[in-house]
């Protein structure tokens, strides 16, 4: 105890000087004084005093020149450490070594013998197991100084910093397991029981990395433990285990996820940290479900779709199988949304799709290949569907591409289904077709029509056939209905019924509308004043707001008085949109032209439709004109129709009039206007002249019926 006893200590009150000695190397050293005051307590009962601190452990050991280390002092505090007595140490040194790693031991004697001869300060930290198993923190902080011998004396002292870094692992918010380099648990954190209460009696020091591992699977497996010996997700735990960083995700419980992070530290062990992912895992499901399916009903989106059909070819390519694509539309759900309303929509399609779960299996995205199985979904889903005490009855046209005869991948399956649906659809609706190659051959025809439809104005290909429309009761010309018509060089005349439908489907219809007021009202100037010209306005025309603008250019332009220009539209516009279209309406008749409503009868003949602005004239449509001879619910529709033109003060036109009986119920029941065969068809420009100068008689025309 010689350099114990050489510190004079003073106690809580006491000044410090410095005298100089001399050290046996030679050199002067500065040695605190501590001036005593007159009550001062004893040195050793100091040091006594604080050996007897928790976790404080004073030692002395000594280096002699040739290397070889003992110690010569160690309280009694090393064994509630280093579960070590002071006796143990004091015999053989190696004892209290046992205590660290492989690592420290290693380098222990080279640091000592090195700090030793440069006579620096000793403050390592340094981690040690217990011999209960127990991991441990300690600080140790010791001075030299050189002996006249030559060796080295080191007084100092060891604290335990267990508790500290105890206080910040359970402070994680994280769980955490600690393994020594022979892969021996040495401590984990309360939050790891978090993770895992069922392992509170498996993760406990000294349990093998292999077992917790084992335990830790068993409980995400819901499984015992010696089920998961050959597991594949134990082997590969095992194989991760050797290298120096893992990360991976690993299912804790139903639900519940934690992202495992080992380390090999530098001393050979190792330290894992569980992190609850739950909350991120359901987040990334969630938006995983919002990018890969329906908002509305729930079912995959076309991409998530297209993933499975990608998914369903790689799975059946040389094993004989069979793929098939069914290509869904329901029919008429354009009208459930105009007729009553977006939210009506919204139920059907979530109806719909709640019965298309039901009817294939989980795994099914797409259907399985069966007419039955396409019979049933028709049956199934054309049953009515209730919202708000209202009966929806739609249905579904099916089309169906199967693999490898109509395509090798997704996208020529999906084009070629969807061909089959056209043709469903063309067919009449509620019915399955399935793909055949001329259906694609007429895919490409209509392709080409369409290129060749846009480039028909450029080209000077469209012309205007007019039909007269007849006073019913003088014969008189009072106007002509404008109908456009494509003279292609190739086709010949090719008739609206074929190329309007896809100019509205291709957006192509507002230039051509367009084309068609223009030449039509420049048309019209050539004829006498007393004569209009009709023009049809198509929805997508409505679509446009700037519809009214350009009738009142082309007017302005062409000179046509507004009150010779009567636009012809039809009930669906007041279907959807409905208030912006009013406006539109009423914004043209301010310009002062007419606005008739056509083929009223065919479509909802909503009689509030027609209060709802006020139209100059009704047109009804041929197909009841047709049946006037044959169909007594015809007359009756259109005895309805013509009084209640008469009752709302508007004319009404009866189109597709060929017969003279057809013409004498009209007359007799009132009706204003005809047109039809029965007094011409529609004509050129060029023979409309003509028909005018043969009629003309002063300031009006004379039609009569042509021979039949």
């Amino acid at each position: 105890m010689t350099a114990l006893q050489s510190t004079r200590l003073s106690g809580d009150i006491g000044q410090i000087n410095t005298h100089r000695s001399i050290a046996t190397n030679g050199h002067s050293n500065s040695v605190p004084e501590v001036v005593q005051p007159a009550h001062s307590v004893p040195p050793a009962e100091c040091l006594a005093a604080i050996a007897r601190l928790p976790g404080v452990v004073l030692y002395q050991r000594l280096v002699s020149p040739e290397g070889h280390i003992r110690y010569t002092y160690i309280s009694e505090g090393a064994r509630d450490l280093f579960g070590v007595t002071a006796e143990e140490i004091l015999s053989d040194p190696q004892a209290l070594l046992g205590c660290h790693s492989d690592e420290y031991k290693a380098r222990f004697k080279e640091r000592l013998l090195s700090a030793s001869r440069a006579l620096t300060t000793w403050d390592v930290e340094a981690s040690i197991v217990a011999r209960d198993g127990r991991k441990k923190y300690s600080h140790a902080i010791a001075r030299p100084e050189r002996q006249p011998d030559g060796s080295v004396l080191w007084t100092g002292i060891i604290l335990d910093e267990t508790r500290t870094r105890t206080a910040i692992v359970e402070n994680l918010s994280q769980g955490l397991l600690l393994y020594d380099s022979h892969d021996r648990l040495i401590m984990r954190n309360s939050h790891f029981l978090r993770l895992y209460p069922s392992l509170a009696g498996v993760a406990v020091p000294g349990a093998a990395y292999e077992d917790v591992v084992r335990a830790e699977l068993a409980c995400s497996a819901n499984v015992s433990p010696d089920d998961v010996e050959l597991g594949v997700d134990f082997r590969r735990c095992i194989d991760r285990h050797h290298a120096p960083d893992s990360m991976f995700e690993r299912e804790v419980s139903n639900d519940r996820w934690v992202l495992v992070n080992e380390h090999r530290t530098d001393d050979g062990g190792t330290v894992v940290l569980y992190t609850d992912i739950s909350e991120l895992k359901r987040r990334d499901r969630e938006l995983h479900r919002m990018a890969y399916h329906d908002a509305l009903t729930g079912i995959p989106n076309r991409e998530l779709f297209q993933q499975r059909v990608d998914q369903a070819l790689s799975n059946a390519r040389g094993r004989g199988l069979t793929v098939a694509v069914m290509w869904l539309d329901l029919d008429h759900f354009k009208s459930v949304n105009d007729s009553l309303g977006h939210p009506a929509g919204d139920a059907l399609l979530k109806c719909v799709a709640g019965r298309l779960r039901a009817c294939f299996r989980d795994i099914d995205t797409v259907a399985r290949v069966a007419t039955t199985l396409a019979s049933r979904l028709l049956q199934v889903i054309s049953q009515p569907v209730n919202f708000n005490g209202q009966q929806i009855i739609t249905g579904i046209s099916i089309g169906v591409a199967t693999a490898p005869t109509d395509g090798e991948d997704t996208a020529t399956l999906i084009k070629n289904a969807d061909l089959a649906l056209y043709r469903a659809k063309t067919d009449g609706r509620g019915t399955v077709r399935f793909f055949e190659a001329e259906m694609d051959a007429r895919a490409q025809a209509r392709r080409t029509l369409e290129i060749g439809l846009r480039q028909s104005i450029a080209k000077n290909e469209l012309e205007l056939h007019y039909q007269p429309q007849i006073d019913i009761f003088t014969n008189e010309i009072v106007g002509f209905e404008a109908l456009v018509r494509w003279r292609h060089p190739e086709h010949g005349l090719i008739p609206p019924s074929e190329f309007i439908p896809l100019a509205e489907e291709t957006g192509i219809i507002i230039r051509l509308g367009e084309w068609v007021l223009r030449r039509a009202c420049i048309d019209a100037q050539t004829w006498p004043a007393s004569i209009k010209v009709s023009v049809n306005v198509s929805p997508a025309q409505f679509r446009n707001r700037d519809l009214t603008q350009t009738v009142a250019d082309i007017l302005e332009q062409t000179g046509l008085a507004p009150h010779r220009l009567e636009l012809e539209i039809t009930e669906s516009i007041l279907l959807r949109d409905v208030e912006a279209n009013l406006k539109t309406l009423h914004e043209l008749k301010k310009l002062g032209i007419r606005i008739a409503m056509d083929d009223f009868g065919t479509g909802y003949s909503s009689l509030g439709n027609l209060r709802s602005f006020p139209f100059d004239k009704i047109k009804i449509d041929r197909s009841f004109v047709g049946d006037l001879e044959s169909n007594p619910d015809a007359v009756s529709i259109v005895r309805a129709v013509v009084g209640l033109g008469h009752s709302l003060g508007m004319a009404t036109c009866a189109e597709g009039v060929e017969t003279r009986e057809q013409l004498a119920y009209l007359r007799s029941e009132g009706c204003s206007e005809v047109q039809g065969y029965y007094y011409s068809k529609p004509k050129p420009a060029a023979e409309i002249d003509k028909m005018i100068r043969q009629t003309l008689s002063g300031d009006s025309c004379t039609l009569l019926p042509e021979t039949h």
